[in-house]
């Protein structure tokens, strides 16, 4: 039986070592990488503890085989020779090897990587694309840019407004909104109210949180929101579809009002596409009509970016566990994340690359979201690192008792990651830093960066603009001309026409033309005015400003602008 063993164990090694010699005279760089690891993984094995990225488990041989292990080492020689035999094939164009089926039996510890901090973004949908939302308001000093398809506004969904009356619900133990800003007592409001009816909700009320929570001027709260002046400069994607009937017409536009108060030229900062034939089903992709995952990079990256073919061994199965808090207990992230790390971002610290962060429902070694591949499809090309982290994990209901939509593997968008005993402001805890999907992000991104704090307020600095100095944080790109300017809405006045009235029709105004004459008062006359856009407008300074700037917003369907 020993001789049995030995015998086809050594010719399955000598097989191998045929292929070796294979791959060896082609000098095909990518099969050796490929033999290599797979060589060193000897199959799927029972959880071990992290290493870093490009270490790998190493073999374990024992002078004292059991019957058992000598199976296992049988299987593992199988399973190399089956490897080798797929991997030559599929690198000669013989058959393609799905990205999905590639064995991550290793898990790496997230690194650091050459990352330009001025281009860190984020990009979900549904309840990831609110959370990217979110994220991007919350952590501005590290977050650039957001790609939101569909989503709800900053703290919308927690914020009570005067019109929600007619919309409020009991608050108790299965309520998805378990907590409420501003709702009458034993009160909250229903799930996705900003989504369902976006005609209640008052953007101009909901900036205030993230100015002034915080205690801005300076923000004096730790692990809270950053200064809303990083927004100033930062880009942000939207996208709704024509066809999509769970954002009601506005939800996605309120998005947007919202983060144009915050910006200095929204018309260029902010793309909003809502012309597309789409359902809300998930991001819209080339092969269907919509490059989403382009035209997003497109804008927030503020690059020309181009379209290429992701590497299927670049993509990395990282620890989660690591960034999550023992406080919080099991919030609903999966053990192990996902990495794409192009090869020339982890080749050299003078490679500057970009960020993209995608997080929703996953479950590796085998899962990503549906439109994941596509986004790592531009990331080699165009040296985007995709960090794309997994939620759908367990969920403490003992302490999470509402959190049926984090437990689903949704983020939490909702405010359901909370105890009252954590914080006073219980509704509005899951946008902040300190929020439990929050903290794992900023963790996240900030070893990513090489930033060892996540939060910037415990670095003070006597700039007035926030952010300029810090070596984590560039300044804010250079403004450039709104391509979508309108054109001057009517034509030039005339201003050598005749001021002479046609024969037969009165003068709108006689005025003496006796240069002797004195001052006289008179009926204001009715004059004839273009009242089309552009015609009427006000203007003032200081108090007179603020006055002008009412009179325009109340009598906005006269006064077509202000100064």
């Amino acid at each position: 039986y020993d001789l049995h063993f030995y015998i086809t164990f050594l010719f399955l090694e000598f097989t191998a070592s045929l292929c070796y010699l294979l791959v060896f005279s082609f000098n095909f760089y990518h099969q050796l990488f490929f033999f290599f690891f797979f060589q060193a993984e000897d199959g799927i094995r029972d959880a071990q503890e992290s290493r870093g990225l490009g270490d790998v488990y190493k073999r374990q041989v024992s002078t004292q085989s059991t019957g058992k292990e000598r199976g296992n080492m049988v299987k593992a020689a199988q399973v190399r020779m089956v490897t080798l035999t797929v991997t030559l094939m599929a690198t000669q164009g013989v058959i393609p090897i799905p990205v999905s089926t590639t064995p991550f039996t290793s898990v790496i510890n997230l690194p650091t990587l050459p990352i330009d901090a001025r281009y860190v973004v984020a990009a979900g949908h549904d309840h990831s694309g609110s959370f990217a939302h979110q994220l991007h308001v919350a952590f501005s000093s590290m977050v650039s840019g957001a790609c939101v398809f569909t989503g709800q506004p900053f703290y919308c969904a927690v914020s009570y407004f005067n019109q929600d009356d007619a919309h409020l619900e009991p608050v108790g133990e299965g309520s998805r909104v378990p907590f409420c800003d501003g709702c009458p007592d034993n009160t909250t409001l229903p799930f996705d109210h900003c989504v369902k009816h976006p005609g209640v909700v008052d953007v101009g009320s909901i900036v205030d949180y993230p100015r002034r929570h915080c205690g801005q001027n300076p923000i004096s709260i730790s692990e809270c929101i950053d200064d809303v002046d990083y927004l100033r400069s930062s880009r942000l994607f939207l996208f709704r579809g024509t066809e999509d009937q769970l954002y009601a017409p506005g939800a996605v536009e309120n998005v947007a009002a919202l983060m144009a108060q915050m910006m200095a030229d929204p018309s260029t900062s902010i793309k909003f596409v809502d012309d597309q034939p789409f359902k809300n089903g998930s991001i819209p992709l080339k092969s269907a009509g919509y490059d989403g995952p382009g035209e997003c990079l497109r804008h927030v990256l503020d690059d020309h970016i181009y379209p290429g073919t992701a590497s299927p061994e670049n993509w990395f199965v990282f620890d989660q566990t690591e960034f999550g808090d023992s406080r919080d207990g099991e919030v609903g992230f999966q053990k192990t994340g996902w990495v794409y790390i192009p090869k020339t971002c982890a080749a050299s610290a003078n490679n500057a690359c970009r960020l993209m962060v995608r997080p929703d429902k996953c479950s590796p070694p085998s899962v990503r979201a549906p439109d994941v591949d596509a986004f790592a499809g531009y990331a080699e090309t165009n040296l985007i690192v995709i960090l794309h982290p997994c939620v759908g994990g367990a969920v403490d209901v003992g302490m999470y008792p509402n959190a049926v939509d984090i437990a689903a593997g949704k983020m939490d968008v909702y405010g359901q990651l909370c105890k009252d005993d954590k914080t006073s402001n219980c509704a509005g805890y899951y946008v902040q830093q300190s929020g439990p999907h929050m903290r794992v992000m900023g963790k996240m991104i900030s070893r990513l960066l090489g930033t060892p704090n996540p939060n910037p307020h415990d670095n003070p600095h006597p700039d007035p603009h926030p952010g300029f100095g810090r070596q984590w944080f560039a300044p804010p790109r250079p403004l450039s001309p709104s391509p979508h300017a309108r054109p001057h809405p009517h034509p030039r006045p005339n201003l050598e026409a005749s001021t002479t009235p046609n024969p037969g029709e009165k003068p709108l105004l006689t005025v003496s033309t006796d240069p002797n004459a004195n001052a006289h008062a008179m009926a204001m006359p009715t004059l004839s005015i273009d009242r089309g856009p552009g015609g009427v407008a006000t203007a003032g300074c200081s108090n007179t400003a603020d006055f002008s700037a009412q009179f325009h917003v109340a009598f906005s369907s006269l006064v077509k602008g202000s100064c």
